[in-house]
């Protein structure tokens, strides 16, 4: 079963990031500009973004394993469909099913939390924390691999047989739903469908004003609607969560200081990684005439993530080691510092791609260390049948700084440049800027969660036995 669930995260996390060194090919292949390309990316992010709470809280439990499968069947029917040569439309489409399978990431926690034995359930959780981060940068290596050898279309099958042999695994290995009569009204009555609504429509804005502003003009009324639209729509979406009975996210329990400190840390955290990422894979397949480029090949580029994915699965074993010898706001802000190093050392150090690569494994140390811990920190504080739902907000606002981060890193980029031309010194501000939202995210979980862990010291934990089970919240 463990494998299984290892395999889910680790699959979708790498089909999900297919296509970010493919836009390029995307616009050469299906004949449209780069900023329209960009879209490929975009619409499986929103699609996750808005997918994650509503299937975290519909497949908790008795509808685990049925929508586990209907999920990764979208998935391999998003894969099919883009891989045909079809047209760019169909290729979007295909791309927004792809992103349903970051939504089913949260259903694997809950799995672990029901289904696995109490004293494996810490490292596995761990594991499939940092499965998550590793996946995707596991999908940029085989995208640039593949797409360089094989072409756009051979990335997407590749995606499909993996998605395939996932969903015979779980269709052979997960326990059947256990359902009784009535149970399909039960079941409805728990989601919040207007509020699913309302919350994917403000999810969906922001995201798109987010990741189009740099190409529709930051100043521009697309952008500025879309992104006002959206704001509203989030907050009524909140105020409406603390009035019905089943919201679909319970931000009572996102708001105690806890879960608090390990959402805002997933923002933050998120926002800091795509500014040096999307920074990095800049650099990295830049010219070499220019003053900070190294002229690296797409499966150069693609080939830096291999480094940060086996860095940050030895970050999740280093959570379990950590958590022995200091509380959860010790784990996560260690992670932090380990994020920051990376920056600054990237920052100083970019002229080789040794010396990149050396720079993504220290970031992916501290990435895995610090996803690897805010899913203990949210199970501590939450009951178990709110587990799926409570992960999958975290993973919304981990989307979301995503995007804001990729924002972010254009928009200094672009304002420290010389006449439109990316220079030395706005690269360096970029990876200065990321090294400083993660000052802030070690900030937060020193105040946050170190709180909440004081008030909680003498509640026994949820699950989990020994002193690394306690202090990971399990």
């Amino acid at each position: 079963m463990v494998p299984t669930l290892v395999l889910v995260t680790m699959v979708t996390a790498m089909v999900s990031s297919l296509g970010a060194p493919l836009v390029p090919q995307i616009a050469e292949d299906r004949g449209v500009s780069i900023g329209t390309a960009q879209l490929s990316l975009t619409a499986a992010l929103v699609v996750g973004a808005i997918a994650s709470p509503l299937l975290g809280r519909w497949g908790a439990d008795r509808r685990r394993r049925s929508v586990l499968l209907a999920g990764l069947a979208l998935v391999c029917t998003g894969c099919l469909v883009a891989a045909l040569p079809l047209g760019f439309g169909p290729l979007l489409a295909g791309r927004s099913l792809q992103g349903i399978g970051l939504a089913l990431n949260p259903l694997a926690f809950s799995a672990v939390r029901a289904l696995v034995s109490e004293d494996r359930a810490p490292r596995v959780i761990a594991g499939l924390a940092a499965v998550t981060v590793a996946g995707g940068g596991m999908g940029y290596l085989l995208t640039g691999l593949v797409g360089r050898f094989g072409g756009l279309s051979a990335c997407f099958y590749v995606g499909l047989a993996l998605a395939l042999v996932t969903a015979i695994l779980v269709a052979v290995v997960l326990p059947r739903d256990h359902r009784g009569a009535g149970m399909a009204h039960a079941d409805h009555e728990l989601v919040d469908w207007w509020g699913a609504f309302v919350l994917a429509v403000g999810t969906a804005l922001v995201l798109l004003a987010l990741s189009m502003g740099s190409s529709w003009g930051w100043g521009s009324w697309t952008t500025c609607c879309c992104a006002s639209v959206g704001a509203i729509a989030l907050t009524l979406w909140v105020r409406r969560s603390f009035r019905v009975p089943n919201p679909l996210v319970d931000l009572r329990l996102a708001r105690s200081e806890g879960p608090l400190g390990a959402h805002l840390s997933a923002f933050t955290v998120g926002t800091g990684m795509y500014v040096l990422v999307t920074t990095m894979m800049i650099v990295v397949q830049a010219p070499t005439d220019t003053e900070y480029g190294l002229g690296a090949s797409v499966a150069v580029a693609g080939a830096m993530f291999t480094s940060y994915a086996m860095a940050s699965i030895l970050g999740s074993q280093l959570v379990l080691w950590l958590a022995e010898r200091m509380p959860p706001d010790g784990v996560l802000a260690v992670g932090c510092v380990m994020l920051v190093a990376g920056a600054v050392s990237i920052g100083a150090f970019h002229d080789r791609v040794w010396q990149v690569a050396i720079s993504m494994a220290i970031v992916g140390l501290g990435g895995g260390c610090t996803f690897s811990a805010m899913p203990g920190i949210i199970v501590r504080a939450v009951p178990q049948e709110e587990t799926s739902s409570s992960i999958a907000f975290n993973l919304v606002l981990r989307y979301l700084g995503f995007a804001t981060g990729s924002a972010l890193a254009t928009a200094i980029l672009e304002t420290v440049s010389s006449a439109g031309t990316i220079t030395s010194v706005g690269v360096r501000a970029a990876f200065g800027a990321a090294a400083s939202i993660w000052v802030g995210a070690a900030l937060i979980t020193l105040v946050l969660v170190r709180r909440a862990a004081g008030n909680k010291a003498s509640r026994p934990a949820v699950v989990g036995e020994g002193q690394a089970g306690q202090n990971l919240g399990l």
